[in-house]
C-alpha cells in the first residue's frame, strides 16, 4: 500500500495500480486499496475502471462522503451531470456543511447550464468556509461563464492565495482563463509553471501547445501536442490542435487527418466548441470557418453555453455573413437578457458589426421572445488593467520612455472608444484595448477613459515613475557604469556551499540531490556570479570539516554565502530532533550519533563569521531547523529605489532559511527531472532577478512555496534582513 501511494503522489500510475492490485489480492475486501486503485486509473484517463473501483469501495463503505465525492469528480469530468450531481448530494448529505464539495456540486451545476444555482453552492461553500480555494475556483468559472471576466480574474488569484500547495490546480484556471482572453504569452508562462511542477500533466502540455500555436510556433506547438498524447493517451483534443498547426504549415492533407481523428473521438458539446474555436482563432479560410460553424451548430440547441453562443456570431462574422451573424447576435443578446449574462460581451460584438437590416418577418419573429428591458443606460463602462501590473511590493517604475498599457473594458451598451492620456487605444472584438503611453516626468499619472455608445464614461488612472535617479545613485557610490540598465549597488564576495547525497551506505540511494545541487550551483556561478563548491555524498565528518572550513575564511561586510543540503532527513519523536542523514548515518542508530542534529548545524552555520548566510534544505523534516517551524514574512519597501533598499538591508546580520517542508517527508523527484523544491529553485533563479535583475527573498519564496516550503530565521538574524541574487 505505501508503495503504491507513493507511486500515485510521483503520478507513476502504471506502477500505482499495480500495487494496489496486489494488495486486493492480499485482501480483497480492501476499500482503501479499490479507493487508491480507482485515482491511479483516473490518471491514466481509463475512466471505466476508474468507476469500477470507487463504486466497490462505496459498496464495502457506503458511509464515505470522500468515495461519493470522488466518483461523482469523475462523472463531472467526463459530462454526466446527473450522476455527478447524485454523487455531490449523497457526499453533503453524510458529511454536511463540507465547502469542497457545495464547491464541486456548484461546478456540476454549472455544467448543467444552471449558473444560478451553481453560484448559490459556490456562495455558500464560502459561507461555509471563507478561505476554501475550491470555492473560489468554482466562482471563477461560474462568472467568466455569465461573462464577467475581470470578477473571474480576481477569483482565481484569490484560489491561489489561499492554496499554495496545491498551486498547480489553480495555476492552471489561470493559465486557461489568460488564454480564453487571447492573452497566449502569459497564458504560456502560468502553463510552464505547471509543468516545471507536474511534468506528465497533459491539460498543461495541451495549454502550451495552444498558446504556441496562436504565437506561430509551431514546431513547439507540435512537440506539446506529442507530448500531451503521450501522458493523455485517451485524449483527442491534441489532434484539433494538431490540424491548425498542419492547417499553417500548408499541409492541408494531414490537417483534414487530423480533424477526422478529433471528430470520430468527440462526443460532448464542448468537444465541438473546442474544435470550432481552434479554427475561428487560426484561420481564415472560409471552408474551414464554414465547417466549424457546422460542428459548433450540431450543439447549440443543447448548449446553453454564453460562450458557445458567443463563438457561433464571431464565426458567422469571420465568413462575412453579416445578415446572420446580426441575426444571431440578437438572439444571443436577448438570451443574455433572459439567463442573466453580462450584456458586455455581446453589445460589443455587436457593435462591430456592420449595420444589417432585419427583416419585418424576423422581426415579428424575435418580438415574441424579445424581453422588455429599459434601454435608457446610465451606467458607465467598466475598466480592468491587464499590464503593467505592481509587482514586488515596488511602485510601477519603468526606464524606458514610454509604456504600454494594456487591458480589458465591457458595457451593456457597447463600447464607443478607449483613451490612454488623451489618445484613441487598439480596441478588440472583446473588449481589449491596448496602447502606448509617453513618460514625460519622473512621476506620470496616465488616465485611461473609456466611453460606452449612450455616451456614459469611466475613468482610472495608473501612476508610472521613471527612473532617472537611480544610475546617479550608483555613479556617487560605486563604480558601476551609469548607462547600465539596472544599475546595482556593489556587493561583497558571493560563495555557495551545496551539500548533496545520492548514496548512502546502509539508507536508501536517491536520485537528484547532486543534479540538483549541479543544476543550482550552475545557475548561481553562471547568472549571480556566485563562487560554487559542491560536496557530494558527504560523511558526517566532512560536513563538519567543511562547515570548519568556511568558519575560518574572512569575509567583508556585505559578503554572502548560500548553503544547500539535499538527501535524507530524519525526525525523531523521542528527542524532538530533526537530523541531517549523511553517506555514513547508520539505520539502526537510537542514540543518533551517527547523524547531524539540526541544532548543531544551526549553531556551526551560525557561528560562521559571513553576516549574510542563507541556508536552503532540501531534506525530509527540514522545517525542524527551526524549533518553532516558524515563517514569517515581511514587508517590502515600496516607494524606494532598489539602491537605497539594498543597501539599507545589507546593514542588518542574516540568517535565514529556506527548507523543502515542515514536520513531513518530500519527495526526490522523479529521476532527471529534480525535486519539486529544486525545480522550483531553479525556476526562481531562471527568472534572472525579473525586469529588475534582483532575486530576493520574498520574491525566491514566492516560486518555492509551492512546494511546501517553510521560510524562517534563526541564530543571529536581525529583523529585517535579507538576502540578494543580482543578476550580471
Amino acid at each position: 500500500m505505501e508503495n503504491g501511494r507513493s507511486n500515485l503522489r510521483l503520478q507513476a500510475y502504471e506502477d500505482a495500480t499495480k500495487d494496489f492490485t496486489n494488495a486486493l489480492i492480499i485482501n480483497p475486501q480492501a476499500e482503501d486499496a479499490f479507493f487508491y486503485r480507482a485515482e491511479a486509473y483516473a490518471g491514466l484517463e481509463k475512466w471505466d475502471e476508474a468507476l469500477r473501483d470507487y463504486n466497490a469501495a462505496i459498496e464495502l463503505d457506503p458511509h464515505q462522503a470522500l468515495n461519493f465525492s470522488a466518483r461523482g469528480a469523475i462523472y463531472l469530468h467526463i459530462g454526466k451531470g446527473q450522476e455527478a450531481l447524485a454523487d455531490f448530494n449523497k457526499a453533503i448529505e453524510i458529511a454536511g456543511n463540507s465547502a469542497p464539495y457545495y464547491a464541486k456540486r456548484a461546478e456540476t451545476y454549472l455544467l448543467m447550464g444552471d449558473w444560478q444555482k451553481a453560484l448559490e453552492d459556490c456562495n455558500y461553500a464560502l459561507q461555509i468556509s471563507p478561505q476554501e480555494p475550491q470555492g473560489y475556483l468554482a466562482k471563477a468559472k461560474i462568472l467568466y461563464e455569465v461573462g464577467q471576466s475581470a470578477a473571474a480574474f480576481t477569483a482565481l488569484k484569490t484560489a491561489l492565495k489561499y492554496d499554495p500547495y496545491q498551486e498547480p490546480i489553480y495555476t492552471l484556471a489561470l493559465a486557461d482563463y489568460y488564454l480564453s482572453e487571447r492573452m497566449p504569452q502569459q497564458a504560456l508562462q502560468e502553463y510552464e509553471k505547471v509543468v516545471q511542477r507536474q511534468y506528465r500533466n497533459k491539460k498543461a502540455h495541451l495549454g502550451k501547445a495552444q498558446a504556441l500555436l496562436e504565437l506561430n510556433q509551431l514546431d513547439r506547438a507540435e512537440e506539446e501536442c506529442k507530448r500531451a498524447l503521450q501522458f493523455g493517451k485517451q485524449d483527442y483534443y491534441p489532434y484539433a490542435i494538431k490540424a491548425m498547426i498542419a492547417y499553417k504549415k500548408q499541409d492541408y492533407a494531414k490537417c483534414n487527418e487530423d480533424f477526422n481523428t478529433f471528430l470520430q473521438a468527440a462526443q460532448k458539446p464542448s468537444d465541438y466548441y473546442f474544435a470550432a474555436l481552434q479554427v475561428s482563432r487560426n484561420s481564415e479560410n472560409k471552408a474551414y470557418l464554414a465547417q466549424a460553424q457546422t460542428w459548433l451548430e450540431k450543439n447549440l440547441s443543447q448548449s446553453s453555453h454564453y460562450h458557445t453562443h458567443l463563438l457561433h456570431v464571431q464565426l458567422l462574422k469571420q465568413q462575412q455573413k453579416f445578415d446572420e451573424a446580426a441575426t444571431a447576435a440578437q438572439q444571443v443578446r436577448w438570451l443574455a437578457d433572459e439567463k442573466g449574462y453580462d450584456i458586455g460581451l455581446i453589445q460589443t460584438l455587436i457593435a462591430q458589426l456592420p449595420a444589417v437590416q432585419i427583416t419585418k418577418e424576423r422581426q415579428l419573429n424575435y418580438a415574441m421572445v424579445a424581453p422588455t428591458k429599459n434601454t435608457d443606460d446610465k451606467t458607465p463602462p467598466t475598466i480592468e488593467i491587464i499590464e503593467p501590473m505592481a509587482m514586488r511590493g515596488f511602485e510601477i517604475v519603468s526606464e524606458e520612455d514610454k509604456i504600454t498599457i494594456a487591458g480589458r473594458v465591457s458595457d451593456e451598451s457597447g463600447i464607443d472608444k478607449v483613451l490612454i492620456s488623451g489618445n484613441v487605444a487598439k480596441l478588440e472584438l472583446d473588449g481589449r484595448f491596448k496602447g502606448d503611453a509617453v513618460l514625460t516626468k519622473q512621476e506620470n499619472h496616465i488616465l485611461i477613459k473609456a466611453f460606452d455608445k449612450k455616451g456614459n464614461f469611466s475613468e482610472q488612472q495608473v501612476v508610472v515613475k521613471k527612473n532617472t535617479t537611480a544610475t546617479t545613485q550608483v555613479a556617487q557610490h560605486s563604480s558601476v557604469s551609469t548607462t547600465h540598465k539596472n544599475p546595482m549597488p556593489v556587493l561583497g564576495r558571493n560563495r555557495a556551499l551545496l551539500f548533496a547525497g545520492n548514496d548512502y551506505d546502509q539508507w536508501a540511494d536517491l536520485n537528484n540531490p547532486i543534479p540538483d545541487a549541479q543544476a543550482i550551483a550552475k545557475e548561481l556561478k553562471e547568472v549571480y556570479q556566485f563562487e560554487t563548491e559542491i560536496v557530494e555524498n558527504p560523511t558526517q565528518d566532512l560536513v563538519l570539516e567543511k562547515l570548519l572550513e568556511y568558519t575560518q575564511k574572512a569575509y567583508g561586510a556585505k559578503d554572502q554565502l548560500f548553503v544547500f543540503f539535499a538527501g535524507h532527513g530524519q525526525f525523531d519523536e523521542v528527542f524532538k530532533e530533526g537530523y541531517l542523514v549523511t553517506k555514513d548515518s547508520r539505520t539502526q542508530d537510537r542514540a543518533k550519533s551517527s547523524y547531524l542534529g539540526f541544532s548543531q548545524l544551526r549553531k556551526h552555520i551560525d557561528n560562521i563569521s559571513c553576516k549574510h548566510i542563507l541556508l536552503t534544505m532540501d531534506v525530509c523534516f527540514g522545517g525542524t531547523i527551526d524549533p518553532m517551524v516558524a515563517m514569517r514574512g515581511e514587508e517590502q519597501n515600496a516607494g524606494a529605489s532598489l539602491y537605497d533598499y539594498i543597501e539599507r538591508k545589507m546593514a542588518y546580520t542574516t540568517r535565514r532559511y529556506i527548507t523543502s517542508g515542515g514536520k513531513e517527508y518530500v519527495s526526490d523527484g522523479l529521476p532527471g527531472q529534480h525535486s519539486p523544491f529544486a525545480r522550483n529553485l531553479l525556476e526562481a533563479l531562471r527568472s534572472n532577478g525579473g525586469s529588475d535583475g534582483l532575486l530576493n527573498l520574498d520574491e525566491m519564496f514566492n516560486y518555492l512555496k509551492n512546494s511546501k516550503a517553510l521560510q524562517g530565521e534563526f541564530g543571529s538574524n536581525e529583523p529585517g534582513s535579507d538576502f540578494f541574487l543580482i543578476a550580471k
